[in-house]
This record gives structure tokens, sequence and C-alpha cells, in this order.
């Protein structure tokens, strides 16, 4: 059996829960012994790159870089005996697939409608991004829009996959499809990747936040981490350091920094870094989905602080699992 990965997500570096979650699947099929392909629609440096990350399991995974027009995509959705789309937004594919009579997967990686809606609330940041999120949040008749695809999208899909029991309940309470369709296949951690770590010595304590920057909810909490957390924080640490690991942090963000705040960009290899960290942190207000950076931060046994936004959906339990704190008092402390 061959199965097909279609996502128009970025695979590397694989610091960015979309890519993890993708990678994470895509290689547990391939140990199971069936032949694996992912497609990826957005980084033609994913394939070259992920050969050294992501090797090949007994020859079962592959990668390749295409686009949505790219005749050797066609002809991968066509011999495949599975192809599983990423995000909603993919329609067009699907439509084709559905008319051809072969079975597809949809793999949503939240609810793609209340995410846009939430996305319009968010306060305006002072810089333009290009990134794909920010620019969704300016088209304001977007959310409609969201609605029907992703409506269409999940009625005429064989299975869809949500990352948590709260995105399925969402997903059957908007779309209403039958009740076997949708499955909870949650973010995970490969203990294998997280095998053998060694950390990365900073120097002094270090406070952790992961997440790419071309994603919105990731900006508004950097904002706040930086701004508002990490001067009540240093009130009390006075060495203490702000690490935060994503690509494309915006300008005016870095501008608020001090030697406190570190920014790294993207990282080929987040493991030591997230090692090395005395804290890490989630102070998460939009979004939706789970949040695989949480996922990372306890499979390297870091002591974790998000917001409930930010743990939404991962069955943690406060003051066992985490610290859930709200405030910006309550998460500096």
């Amino acid at each position: 059996m061959e199965v097909v990965f279609v996502a128009p997500v970025r695979l590397y570096p694989p610091t960015s829960g979309a890519g993890r979650r993708v990678l994470s699947m895509s290689r547990c099929l391939s140990k199971r012994g069936l032949k694996t392909t992912v497609i990826s629609l957005v980084s033609p440096l994913a394939a070259r790159k992920l050969k050294s990350l992501a090797p090949q399991v007994d020859g079962n995974l592959a990668f390749f870089f295409s686009h949505v027009c790219d005749r050797m995509l066609l002809r991968k959705l066509l011999v495949a005996d599975i192809v599983q789309f990423e995000y909603p937004y993919l329609l067009p594919l699907m439509l084709l697939l559905r008319i051809l009579g072969k079975h597809f997967v949809l793999d949503e990686h939240g609810v793609e409608f209340q995410f846009v809606r939430e996305l319009n609330r968010m306060p305006e940041t002072p810089g333009k991004s290009r990134s794909v999120g920010f620019m969704l949040k300016r088209i304001s008749c977007f959310s409609p829009i969201v609605l029907g695809m992703e409506k269409l999208a999940v009625s005429i899909a064989s299975l869809v996959f949500a990352c948590s029991n709260h995105d399925a309940s969402e997903i059957k309470r908007l779309y209403c499809p039958g009740n076997d369709k949708v499955k909870v296949v949650p973010n995970c951690a490969d203990p294998d990747f997280f095998d053998s770590v060694t950390p990365h010595n900073f120097g002094h304590p270090a406070v952790l936040f992961l997440g790419s920057f071309d994603h919105p909810p990731n900006v508004q909490g950097a904002s706040v981490l930086v701004t508002r957390i990490m001067p009540r924080v240093r009130d009390t640490v006075k060495d203490v350091r702000f690490v935060l690991v994503g690509r494309n942090p915006p300008q005016w963000l870095l501008s608020e920094r001090d030697d406190n705040v570190v920014f790294t960009g993207a990282v080929e290899d987040l493991r030591p870094i997230v090692m090395g960290a005395d804290v890490a942190v989630a102070p998460i207000f939009s979004g939706s989905g789970t949040r695989q950076k949480i996922v990372d931060y306890m499979a390297l046994g870091k002591p974790t602080v998000a917001t409930t936004k930010g743990a939404e959906g991962l069955d943690l339990q406060d003051e066992l699992h985490f610290l859930q704190r709200d405030t910006v008092e309550g998460f500096s402390e």
C-alpha cells in the first residue's frame, strides 16, 4: 500500500508545528512498512534537507517538492492507494480525486474557520508581514469563504483527522459529518527523535519560546512575553535570558529586545536548545488545534508554563503536568 501526503506547509527546518505533525505521521507509517511519500508544496529545499533529518526507513519514506499543476504530483495522486491532504485549502485537488472515485483523508491541523475568525479579532501589530497568516487576517470577508471550503472538504473526505477531542467536537458541531468519519490523531513526539540529546549551555537561566513568527498567534504571544512578562521576571532573576526560536521574527519585535532577549531565527535542530532551557513557555491567546511546542517541551522534560489556549486540546492538568496561567502577573510569577 502507498500513502501520499500533500502538505502546503514548510517541512524544513522542522520548527513549525504543522511540519512536525506531517513528519511524525509519515515516519510512523513508514516504520510500519507502508510506502510513504511526502510532497511539500512550499519549500524546494525540503526534499534535499530532510534526508539528513528524517532518513528513509527501510526505503519506505521519500520526500519531494512540487506545485499544484505539476504532472509528478498528479501522477502520485493517481497511483496512491490513500492520499492525505493537510488543511482544507487543497480543496480543488480533493474534488479531482472525488470525481475519480479515489479515497483521501483530510488532516485538520485545527478548525480553520475558527482560526481565521480569531485572526480577525487579534489586535493589529505595528509592522506588516507577508506571511499567509497575516495576509488572511487582512481579508475581512475570508471567514465565510473558509467556512464553505472547510464544510465541503469535510463532506467529501473519506476520513477526517483532528488533533484533539476538542477539535473533533467542533468539526462535528459545525459540519455534521457522519459519526465515524472524524478520528482523533493527536500531535505527539517520537521517543527515538528525542533520545540522547546534549543540552545547549546558555550560561544563564533561560526561558524558551518556540514557534514560527509567520504564525500570528506566535507573534502575539512573543510580544506579550518580551514587552510585559520579561520585565517582571527580570525584577527577580536579573541575569535571565529569554530565548525565542523561530523563523522571520518581525523587525518591530526585534527592536524591543535588549541583551536579555535572544532571537535565534530558524534552527536546524531544536532539541539541544529546548533541552538547555530551564523553563519553556507558550503564552498563546488565539488559534486552533494543539501546540506541538508543548508536546516537544514535555518530551524533553521541561517545566512548562502556558495559557489555557496554549494547552488547549492536550488534556493536561494544571499543577500536575504544567502551570496554567492566563494573566501577565500569574504567568510571570
